[in-house]
C-alpha cells in the first residue's frame, strides 16, 4: 500500500478546480455512458441534474449526495482511506442543473456544458482531504489510483484533473474499452460494468438487466439484451439481433414517434418497457402464474413460461438489489414502477 506523506506539496489549487467538457456526443440521447459510466435507465428519464431525491443518498460529508449505488461504494472507499490515514472528503458531488448553469457562468471556459456533467448523474466526486477540504499531493493520488478501481472509482477525464473521480463499478474499464458486459459487486454494493454496444453474454450469465440495458443493441448484436428486446417486441426468444428484429424495432420506433434507426438505445428501451408493461400490475411473488408473470420474465431475460419459479425469483431479487429497492422477491407497486420505467 502506498505510503502517505502529509507534508508534500499539493498537486492543484482547490479553488481553481474545473471539469473539462469532453463528452463526444454532446449529451445527446441522455448521455447514457459519459466518461465510461453506465447510467442506470431508471434515472435517464429524469435528465442530467434533475434527479429526484429518492435516487440520491447522503455520503456523510456536509450536504453532498450521490446516486445510491455510487454513495455506498464511496462510503466503502472512504472507510478504506481512513484506515490508511487519509480523511477522504470532497468539494463537489451531485450537481443539479441549476448548479451546473451557475458554475458555467462563473467558469465559462473551465466547466462542462450544463446537462453534460457526470456530476449531474450523481456518479462523480471532486475529492479532497480534511475538513475544511484541502488539496492533496502525489502520495495521496497514488493511494487513490491504487485503491479507487477495486472499489469502483476511476480517475475521470482528462487525467490532469486528479480531483475528479467517476464511479464505473469494480469491473469498470477506461472509456475506450468496449467488451465488458458483466456486473460486479464491491463488497456489498451492487454495481455495473460499462456495457458494450454489442453484448455477447447469453441469458442466465449473471448480467443485470437493470444496469446494463442502457447498451445500444442493433443489427448483428447478440446476447441477453437482444433476448430481452425481442421478448418486449413480442418476438420468439432468441439471442441474435437479426433482420426480423431490426424490422420489428423500426416498426416500434415508428409507432411511438422515436428516431427510426433500428437501434435500441436508452429512449427506445424506456418506451419498450413502459408501453409493453401489463395494465394490471397486481403484486406477484413466487408461485404466481399468468401473462403478467410472462411479461416480467421477458423484462428480466428469463424464459417466459408464465410460472414464477425460483429462477424468476432470483432475477427479481437481483433487479431489486441493483435498483436500490428492498430485495424481497415480491413484485409490488414500487418494483412494478421500476420495471416499467
Amino acid at each position: 500500500m502506498s505510503a502517505i506523506d502529509p507534508d508534500e506539496a499539493p498537486l492543484f489549487d482547490i479553488d481553481a478546480t474545473h471539469e473539462s467538457d469532453l463528452e463526444p456526443d454532446g449529451g445527446k440521447g441522455g448521455a447514457s455512458k459519459p466518461e465510461g459510466v453506465t447510467i442506470p435507465f431508471d434515472i435517464l428519464e429524469f435528465g442530467n441534474g434533475l434527479l429526484p431525491d429518492s435516487a440520491l443518498e447522503s455520503i456523510g460529508i456536509g450536504g453532498h449526495r450521490l446516486h445510491s449505488i455510487a454513495a455506498q461504494a464511496f462510503g466503502q472507499w472512504r472507510n478504506l482511506a481512513a484506515g490508511a490515514g487519509i480523511d477522504l472528503t470532497c468539494t463537489d458531488s451531485y450537481r443539479t442543473l441549476a448548479q451546473q448553469q451557475r458554475l458555467k457562468q462563473q467558469k465559462p471556459q473551465w466547466s462542462a456544458t450544463p446537462g453534460r456533467s457526470v456530476h449531474g448523474w450523481g456518479f462523480a466526486v471532486d475529492v479532497s482531504i480534511g475538513t475544511p477540504p484541502k488539496s492533496f499531493g502525489v502520495s495521496v493520488l497514488n493511494w487513490l489510483k491504487e485503491n479507487g478501481p477495486p472499489n469502483g472509482w476511476f480517475l475521470g477525464r482528462p487525467k490532469d484533473e486528479p480531483w475528479h473521480w467517476v464511479y464505473r463499478g469494480t469491473s469498470g474499464a477506461p472509456p475506450a474499452a468496449s467488451t465488458a458486459t458483466s456486473t460486479a459487486t464491491p463488497q456489498s454494493a451492487p454495481v455495473s460494468t460499462p456495457a458494450a454496444s454489442t453484448p455477447t453474454a447469453s441469458a442466465g450469465s449473471g448480467e443485470d438487466p437493470l444496469l446494463v440495458s442502457n447498451a445500444v443493441v442493433f443489427l448483428g448484436s447478440t446476447g441477453l439484451l437482444v433476448r430481452i428486446a425481442r421478448g418486449l417486441l413480442g418476438m420468439a426468444p432468441a439471442d441474435e439481433f437479426d433482420a426480423a428484429t431490426d424490422e420489428a424495432a423500426r416498426a416500434f420506433q415508428t409507432a411511438n414517434t422515436l428516431t427510426v434507426d433500428g437501434r435500441i438505445g436508452p429512449q427506445t428501451w424506456a418506451r419498450l418497457r413502459s408501453v409493453t408493461a401489463p395494465a394490471d400490475r397486481s403484486p406477484l411473488s413466487q408461485g404466481a402464474t399468468g401473462d403478467a408473470v410472462a411479461w416480467l420474465q421477458r423484462r428480466l431475460g428469463c424464459t417466459p413460461d408464465g410460472q414464477f419459479g425460483p429462477k424468476t425469483n432470483a432475477a427479481v431479487l437481483s433487479f431489486q438489489a441493483a435498483a436500490g429497492l428492498a430485495a424481497d422477491g415480491r413484485v409490488g407497486p414500487i418494483t412494478w414502477g421500476a420495471l416499467a420505467k
